[in-house]
């Protein structure tokens, strides 16, 4: 076992520095990578309801040409992620001709925060998205990017505060442009999800209180609606809310993001309690027009170790982090498994999925070792707290594939922040390899979308990941871009569907 182990890690590497992407098929072979996944806060807990079973098995990976392509649904969709608040424009002073979108990701908006000495710390590394990377002005253009390497969806967001700038105003040369850019995307026989809200809400919204009051969720209701009417001619599936437990938990317990209020447990869990009872009556408007609703949580698996040379601050602060994920696991379990109503209101589960934490970046924003194993060290990303997870990937899907049972999955994000094509390259395959695994084992994932289309505004960071299959301002492909084409086309020679892309050069 210990020479497997080791041959094992050897292997890992080699594939790493000279982008391998094959199985090893000899009896010291790799015998599992990592996956990405979805976008639900969990932990492990006792209660074996809130905790995936521990996977066991083994994940076979293929290289592109020995996929088993047949496995996947004809219909099944390979798409491509983005976020309205990363990607487009935000200001009316840098691009006047763009409808100004007054969001909480202004500089004015975050300056109110900066009398706080921890949140003015944090907020020395953040800057407003400005240009950003023109996904409002050249929306259509990034629509051709996805395009361009086969896709047949994408994922994009709408922006609250450009739509409704003000309370019960809204604007309706805003609207008409989320409306033909989803009807662009027809067009390019592409399928669109939507989501409805991407964790950033309008300045005037957090002024009344945000979602930690009962009677604001009828701005974010009535909202919602109005897109909904307007976009339902050209779109089939929409998500309402993306990861509500994980805007409460960052909003109001770690501080981390707008309003960076930190360890208000009793207010956080009131933000979650009333976005997903929000979520839920914003599903049913969805149904009534005949459309599919998918629900979307995080779950990250989570194992805590007390480090002895760290501050009993710094260990309470990661055990803390450790019980909020816990418990919010169980509230996003029991609002829908309590109640038949709000369980099958849901058509689809939206699952996001990166990798297990080990706990290291916990304590605000302050660096705090990671408790990574060896074989995950080996697969660390750019991020330092991440690692290439299959095998989480799989108990991910499973766990939801048992509490929705019956219900298509799609992992609607998952993504590598890394320079390193090759490495970038290997993520890619690890996961597509695990949802081969899932779908030959009988759980129903319907689809794939990797975050994101282009290098964009992330949290904290601006504009220094690589998250991206395209740059941000040249938008020139990525090695990562050219693979997802290749496996993209192997899969509709398959099914004998025409592909009329050119190769992507990188």
């Amino acid at each position: 076992m210990e020479l497997d182990y080791t041959l094992q890690l050897i292997c890992l590497q080699l594939q790493n520095k000279i982008g391998i992407i094959m199985l090893y098929n000899s009896r010291y072979a790799i015998i599992f990578l990592g996956l990405i996944g979805i976008c639900f806060s969990a932990c492990i807990s006792d209660t074996k309801i809130y905790a995936p079973d521990k996977f066991t098995g083994k994940i076979s990976q293929y290289t592109v040409q020995t996929m088993p392509f047949k496995v996947f649904p004809k219909d099944f969709l390979w798409g491509i992620a983005t976020a309205s608040c990363q990607i487009e424009e935000i200001s009316s002073k840098l691009i006047p001709h763009i409808p100004h979108a007054p969001n909480t990701l202004t500089s004015e908006y975050l300056d109110r925060f900066k009398s706080d000495e921890r949140v003015s710390k944090m907020l020395d590394n953040w800057q407003e998205p400005g240009e950003s990377s023109r996904g409002y002005s050249q929306a259509k253009q990034l629509v051709d990017l996805a395009q361009s390497m086969g896709c047949n969806s994408y994922r994009f967001s709408i922006e609250w505060a450009r739509v409704e700038p003000k309370p019960g105003e809204f604007n309706q040369e805003v609207i008409e442009h989320y409306v033909e850019l989803c009807r662009y995307i027809r067009s390019k026989n592409m399928t669109p999800m939507v989501w409805l809200h991407h964790y950033i809400d309008p300045i005037w919204f957090m002024d009344k209180g945000g979602f930690t009051t009962t009677e604001n969720t009828q701005y974010f209701i009535e909202y919602c609606n109005k897109m909904v009417d307007a976009l339902s001619p050209y779109v089939d599936m929409f998500v309402v809310t993306n990861q509500a437990t994980a805007y409460a938990y960052k909003g109001y317990n770690r501080g981390s993001q707008m309003p960076f209020i930190k360890d208000d447990i009793k207010t956080s869990k009131k933000v979650a309690h009333s976005m997903l009872q929000a979520t839920c009556d914003v599903a049913r408007h969805i149904r009534s027009k005949g459309k599919s609703t998918g629900v979307c949580h995080q779950h990250v698996q989570n194992e805590y170790k007390e480090h002895p040379e760290l501050s009993s601050d710094l260990n309470d602060g990661k055990q803390r982090a450790k019980d909020f994920y816990e418990e919010y696991t169980k509230i996003f379990i029991d609002f829908f498994t309590n109640t038949a109503e709000n369980k099958d209101l849901f058509d689809f589960v939206a699952v996001h999925y990166y990798s297990r934490y080990r706990f290291g970046y916990i304590d605000g924003y302050g660096k705090v070792p990671c408790d990574f194993y060896p074989h995950e060290a080996a697969l660390r990303t750019d991020d330092g707290f991440r690692f290439i997870d299959g095998e989480g990937l799989y108990e991910a899907i499973q766990f939801f594939n048992k509490l929705f049972p019956h219900k298509p999955l799609y992992v609607v994000e998952t993504g590598i922040n890394t320079k390193d094509e090759n490495f970038a390259i290997q993520f890619m395959n690890t996961y597509i390899s695990t949802i081969i695994k899932a779908i030959q084992d009988g759980i129903p994932v319907k689809g794939l979308m990797f975050w994101t289309l282009i290098d964009n505004y992330e949290w904290g960071k601006n504009f220094t990941s690589r998250f991206g299959f395209f740059s941000r301002m040249e938008q020139k492909p990525y090695k990562r871009a050219w693979y997802y084409q290749q496996v993209i086309n192997e899969f509709k020679k398959t099914y004998g569907i025409p592909s009329k892309v050119s190769e992507l050069a990188y």
